[in-house]
């Protein structure tokens, strides 16, 4: 097909990082990686998913099963995972068949020995949908951090510096000017994310628990209505919600009082930096200005 994407990178129009390629399927890596291994296997005949995998096609849908074998041959992967999403509901964003091969992070091991940890009090008062729905949770918030925060931060102070440097390098004065409005963005930088730190936790634990309300609902049904529980269970489920509401309307007005202070400092920084600057020119427009007349 013209305009899909994978296509595309079969016949070599994009380019990617090539892993494997025959006549009949192609291999690269992924460009956003879920694990130190991350790479897709397509075929090079436009196949939508697997919903679409007939008589006709079946051979090359073997074929990238041999080839996926092979190249984790190669590359010593003894545990891995194949996944191929069928549909847009389940999370398929390109609608050409593809099977992403992942490997070399065992979740599930570190996942359940921390579960061994725990003690039996927790698993006592604790839902299993709730310790289901904070695994998967932080396993999402540390995956967004490692791929995104991280170099966020890196890009930023070389940001920060540079400019620095660049204005010590022009006027130090001026940006002395600057640099002096730093300890109080400092600190109400240092006040306000505390806060907001425990915030999101609160609204993330909130919506772990709606999760949890929601998977022991749905597994308890038969339960709740042999027990006559549905009145209780909906009350709980009102109260959790409204909590989760609370927590992430005072998560939002924290940010909405924090963000506009640091802007406030900045303007009031570049305010104070104009008016010395101009107050400068000035003033050597004078002294230049007497000297002529002079």
């Amino acid at each position: 097909m013209e305009d899909c994407l994978f296509c595309k990178i079969a016949a070599g129009e994009i380019p990617s990082s090539k892993v494997y390629e025959d006549d009949v399927c192609y291999a690269f890596n992924d460009i956003d990686p879920q694990a130190p291994t991350h790479f897709l296997v397509i075929p090079k005949q436009h196949i939508k998913s697997v919903a679409a995998v007939d008589e006709s096609n079946s051979a090359i849908v073997a074929h990238c099963f041999e080839v996926i074998a092979k190249v984790a041959k190669e590359k010593g992967m003894d545990s891995f995972r194949v996944v191929s999403n069928i549909g847009e509901q389940a999370g398929q964003s390109v609608f050409h068949l593809h099977f992403h091969v992942l490997s070399g992070r065992d979740m599930k091991e570190a996942c359940f020995v921390n579960l061994q940890r725990l003690s039996l009090d927790y698993y006592n008062v604790t839902s299993a949908g709730h310790m289901l729905s904070r695994v998967m949770s932080d396993t999402d918030r540390i995956a967004s951090c490692l791929a995104w925060v991280f170099p966020d931060i890196l890009w930023g102070f070389a940001y920060i510096f540079g400019v620095l440097g660049v204005m010590l390098s022009l006027s130090p004065s001026l940006a002395m000017t600057i640099i002096v409005i730093a300890p109080i963005v400092t600190a109400l930088t240092v006040y306000f994310q505390k806060k907001l730190i425990v915030l999101n936790r609160e609204v993330r634990a909130q919506h772990s628990k709606i999760t949890s309300s929601y998977n022991e609902g749905i597994m308890g049904a038969k339960t709740s209505k042999t027990l006559a529980l549905e009145s209780r269970l909906t009350d709980e489920f009102e109260q959790t919600t409204a909590n989760a509401a609370r927590a992430g309307i005072l998560h939002g007005r924290m940010r909405a009082i924090y963000v506009p202070l640091i802007v406030l400092c900045g303007t009031l920084a570049a305010s104070a930096t104009l008016l010395r600057g101009g107050s400068m020119a000035a003033a050597s427009a004078r002294a230049a200005m007497g000297s002529i007349i002079r």
